[in-house]
């Protein structure tokens, strides 16, 4: 994905500086993903770099792989309304994608719709046209499981923050037995200097000499082999480059193992603390009785 949202703030430069040229450029550019946020407010900025990006290279639309995701404060209560939003500001006639949020994060309006009464009005999107495809962001399996018993359309992806400081195994295998596949948000974490470790940089460092990679190409690679899609934020146009250099090497299984025993030692969690709270203290339990009484 190109673009540095800034923790919710417009597309910058590394200057800090609003850009609306944002865009990868080269023949090295295979992948043309864009996600914006009707909540970020970043949609016009990334129609404005589409539009340009469309126009200098002489490209049509459908190379384009949009996505966007129904406001969690005000959008899930009329999620056509929200959607019909996206498009006039995305300046597109459809998206590619369209992600739901659980109702139940979305404050005391949304939170009155339930999960059956939200993805009717998602399934209607593609009945419509105006989304090719849809699915949720951060849905646990009980959320999933709710979906499930009413969908006429099954989510075709769930999009949660995963990393090894945050791995998510409930999730991720929920959704690889139901046919969703997981995509992955977050994946840099244990690379923020607000979170990062002498222990876990020391294996990554080990692990990018030994596979002559850099520690950010491990961490997605990680993910990937997981079974998961991974999205990265970036304003650099190397760094783009190096994350999708990383098709040509393949993490032994004793190495995962590192990285899952070391990463698991972490917990965090960037976003939705609170609405993930208990749900993070049941599956820690949960861990936790599992080392004490291993199969």
């Amino acid at each position: 994905t190109w673009a540095s949202f800034n923790d919710g703030g417009p597309l910058r430069n590394r200057e800090g500086s609003e850009r609306a040229d944002a865009w990868p450029r080269g023949p090295w550019v295979r992948a043309r993903q864009c996600c914006a946020m009707q909540e970020s407010e970043t949609e016009e900025l990334v129609a404005e770099a589409i539009r340009d990006y469309l126009t200098t290279t002489g490209l049509s639309r459908d190379i384009l792989f949009i996505t966007s995701t129904v406001s969690a404060k005000n959008g899930i209560a009329n999620i056509r309304e929200a959607c019909e939003g996206s498009i006039e500001r995305l300046d597109v006639d459809f998206v590619d994608l369209y992600l739901l949020l659980p109702p139940a994060f979305s404050g005391e309006q949304s939170a009155a719709v339930s999960i059956a009464q939200a993805w009717e009005q998602m399934e209607q999107l593609v009945h419509s046209g105006r989304a090719s495809s849809i699915g949720v962001a951060n849905f646990r399996p009980e959320e999933l499981e709710e979906l499930l018993s009413v969908a006429n359309i099954k989510p075709a992806v769930n999009k949660i923050e995963c990393s090894p400081f945050l791995q998510q195994p409930d999730i991720s295998s929920y959704c690889a037995h139901h046919g969703i596949q997981v995509v992955a948000y977050k994946p840099l974490t244990p690379l923020d200097s607000r979170h990062a470790t002498a222990s876990f940089g020391a294996l990554l460092d080990q692990l990018a000499r030994r596979y002559a990679k850099a520690p950010a190409q491990i961490l997605v690679r990680w993910n990937l082999q997981r079974g998961h899609g991974v999205v990265t934020t970036t304003s650099d146009p190397e760094r783009i480059r190096e994350s999708m250099d990383i098709m040509d090497f393949v993490i032994s299984p004793e190495d995962l193992q590192r990285i899952d025993e070391a990463g698991a030692q972490q917990h965090v969690r960037t976003l939705f603390n609170d609405e993930f709270a208990e749900h993070d203290a049941l599956v820690a339990q949960a861990r936790g009785e599992k080392r004490k009484h291993p199969e």
